[in-house]
């Protein structure tokens, strides 16, 4: 992860320190783990400043009955990383998803290589993040999800940072 900030890859070890510790979770077992292996379905390039970009090969778990990515993975998708883009910035803390909207453009096939960014529009108490999917062999827009998110109180940071083994302190 070349370039990610001090928070992005504390932010990471955190993440991957939640998916070893709880790998039936639905973001851990359906976004972050791979067969509980421990090891990420999405591959993380950079994360900081709010940004995260990565990858994933669409593999079958992810697709519908016609084996194209499904919609409903592709919002989950949105959603953590939403989720993980506020945290990855310097003022972000823990916040959940108030609303998501989402437009689905372009279908992509089982097996192909999907690129995933992640842009803060907004980061403060009510953030906004918005999250683009691109098929890697052509570029082309295949999901765009706007998430608004709203940030817990100091009693919330305590237990939920506790709950989800966040360490973005890097110690």
């Amino acid at each position: 992860m070349s370039g990610s900030t001090t928070r992005g890859l504390s932010l990471i070890k955190s993440i991957q320190k939640y998916v070893q510790a709880k790998p039936n979770q639905w973001d851990s077992a359906t976004v972050l783990s791979k067969e509980l292996a421990y090891e990420f379905q999405v591959k993380l390039d950079y994360v900081g400043h709010g940004v995260i970009r990565g990858k994933f090969t669409v593999e079958a778990g992810m697709c519908n009955s016609f084996r194209y990515l499904h919609g409903g993975y592709t919002a989950t998708l949105i959603d953590v990383i939403s989720v993980f883009s506020c945290l990855s910035d310097d003022r972000g803390k823990i916040s959940w998803s108030t609303g998501l909207n989402m437009l689905l453009l372009n279908a992509v096939k089982e097996g192909e290589e999907v690129l995933f960014e992640s842009t803060p529009l907004v980061i403060g108490k009510g953030s906004v993040v918005e999250v683009t999917l691109r098929t890697s062999k052509n570029n082309q827009v295949a999901a765009r999800g706007t998430v608004a998110l709203v940030m817990g109180n100091e009693h919330i940071q305590k237990a939920c940072g506790e709950a989800l083994y966040l360490n973005l302190d890097g110690n």
